[in-house]
């Protein structure tokens, strides 16, 4: 009987050992608010505007196209003259980012300031294939954080926006093979030097 119960009781330490395991895990996921600063925002190292950035062939019309496909829903846009358009457009902020192993460039575009709000930017980060670029993300932030971890040999991402009163959202994306899906979100409250009091999105 004693090595029976013993049997029993094992696999019960075990799997109190595990479900603990992803309790932390699931406490320390959330600490993406530590790690925004200048020197982590991929965002803030955009240094090329989309008119003089340094690409080859078709990158820049290709891009072109996309930042204007991903402005479509912004009603000022269809007043403007086509000159204008493209002034404005050539005006966004993009660069090339290295989010996996694949040989294939990586590109982050930051859209022009005419459409930014207190919040952020919206963006975009396209990677190129065969045919062309394809959008992997279109989202809108303040920060675009780089995590350590990874999907499936791509970066996880974490947007970051200001919601004003001390408050920031955070968005973690996660790479599902073709895109980035959103896995997490949640909003962090400062507490003027206090820890933050953390909530999921509402």
């Amino acid at each position: 009987m004693k090595v029976f119960l013993g049997r029993r009781i094992i696999p019960l330490l075990v799997l109190f050992v595990l479900l603990s395991g992803r309790s932390a895990e699931t406490q320390t996921r959330r600490d993406d608010w530590k790690f925004v600063n200048v020197s982590s925002d991929l965002l803030r190292k955009l240094s090329y505007s989309l008119e003089d950035a340094p690409f080859i062939g078709e990158e820049r019309e290709q891009l072109y196209r996309q930042i204007v496909a991903g402005l479509r829903g912004y009603d000022f846009l269809a007043g403007w003259e086509p000159e204008k358009v493209r002034e404005t457009v050539l005006t966004a902020r993009v660069g090339t980012v290295q989010l996996s192993g694949e040989a294939t460039k990586q590109f982050l575009v930051q859209a022009p300031r005419e459409f930014c709000g207190n919040g952020g930017c919206p963006f975009w980060i396209l990677v190129a294939r065969q045919r062309g670029l394809r959008v992997a993300l279109s989202a809108g932030a303040g920060a675009l954080i780089l995590r350590k971890t990874t999907s499936q040999g791509f970066h996880d991402l974490v947007t970051v926006w200001h919601r004003g009163g001390g408050e920031a959202g955070y968005e973690v994306y996660r790479w599902n093979g073709r895109e980035y899906k959103r896995f997490d979100c949640y909003i962090v409250a400062d507490q003027g030097g206090a820890a933050p009091v953390i909530t999921d999105c509402r």
